[in-house]
């Protein structure tokens, strides 16, 4: 996918996580990895799609900490 300005979306979000991470590493007075490697681009493709994602999105925290007890 390219947004309108020409870049690719995967370099977009290199730069980001790049700039992300490292200042919250110097706030954190660290060096270990902030972000995972990977990178999905994920298009939502209907109304249907939307709801779907938003539902994990909200339960996501929700599951996680299940598994932490």
């Amino acid at each position: 996918m390219l947004p309108e300005n020409g870049h690719l979306t995967a370099n977009i979000v290199h730069s980001w996580k790049s700039y992300t991470s490292h200042e919250a590493n110097k706030l954190l007075n660290r060096k270990k990895s902030f972000w995972m490697v990977e990178y999905y681009d994920r298009f939502i493709r209907n109304e249907r799609h939307l709801e779907i994602t938003r539902e994990y999105i909200q339960q996501n925290p929700v599951a996680v900490g299940q598994h932490w007890r």
